[in-house]
């Protein structure tokens, strides 16, 4: 008797441990949804084309907030689907997504609405702001947008074997990105270039960026060659330069000769040129 009670109650035992194995219902409320972020967006003919951001920069920083909980979302070239992210979110929320890609040596950072770069350098960079509610299975396309402007040296001269780096200085660009949608932190931008490649005929295009007003706006730009020790061995100064957000404003001359120059300027999107003769 004692055995077939023993036996008896080793069966309830186990039914009551394959019972607590069973797998909970799912949340109903949670749905999966994936981003993609892009640079150039447009239609045609029914069929919508886009670029990835991918090919223009190496970091892309995501922060998503519920109202009450913030979390980040940092990618780099090495992380396994760069410039898409898929998550679960809930289906009943309101959610509000920031995204900056740029180049970056490291990830930015958000604190009070600011997005602020590693060591406060600004490059190549660009943003993107929804407020949304997901859906089940969600395929959301984000086109980012420039958020700098670029100035660009261009020279028709060689660079002289005594040069090494060249130093450019923009006056009251900023270094930091307001999510609402303007620049902040005024600074004057010091980029120091380090020449390790010119093109077949000894001149060289070195490029630098810094975030400003949407509209045109006049800045000085002070460009020095410097040698092996910092020394300054070629200087010159443009004055009333156009930057604009989405623009690239490109000064094109003989920088390295003390030959009289020339300055004419214009602003043009990015994908064409902004001339300045010298």
């Amino acid at each position: 008797m004692k055995k077939i009670y023993f036996a008896a109650l080793l069966a309830v035992l186990l039914t009551g441990c394959t019972t607590n194995d069973v797998e909970e219902p799912k949340n109903s409320d949670l749905v999966e949804m994936t981003m993609y972020f892009t640079r150039f967006q447009f239609e045609q003919e029914g069929m919508t084309r886009a670029s990835s951001v991918t090919d223009y920069i190496t970091r892309l920083d995501i922060w998503i907030s519920d109202g009450e909980t913030t979390t980040a979302y940092n990618q780099a070239t090495d992380t396994e689907g760069f410039g898409s992210l898929s998550l679960t979110l809930n289906k009943n929320k309101t959610y509000t997504m920031y995204a900056v890609a740029h180049k970056g040596s490291a990830p930015a950072t958000l604190a009070d609405g600011v997005v602020s770069f590693p060591d406060d350098k600004v490059t190549h960079s660009f943003f993107y702001s929804e407020t949304f509610q997901p859906t089940k299975d969600m395929e959301k396309v984000c086109p980012m947008d420039r958020i700098v402007a670029m100035f660009m040296l261009s020279t028709t001269d060689a660079v002289p074997e005594n040069v090494k780096k060249v130093r450019i200085t923009i006056g009251n660009v900023f270094n930091r990105w307001n999510v609402a949608g303007y620049g902040v932190n005024a600074i004057d931008k010091v980029s120091t270039i380090n020449i390790t490649s010119t093109k077949p005929d000894g001149s060289v295009d070195l490029m630098t960026y810094g975030i400003v007003t949407d509209e045109n706006t006049s800045h000085n730009v002070l460009v020095e060659a410097l040698d092996v020790s910092d020394a300054v061995v070629q200087t010159q100064t443009f004055n009333d330069v156009p930057l604009r957000n989405g623009y690239r404003t490109i000064a094109t001359g003989s920088f390295f000769t003390d030959a009289p120059s020339s300055f004419s300027f214009t602003a043009e999107e990015w994908q064409d040129n902004t001339g300045i003769s010298f």
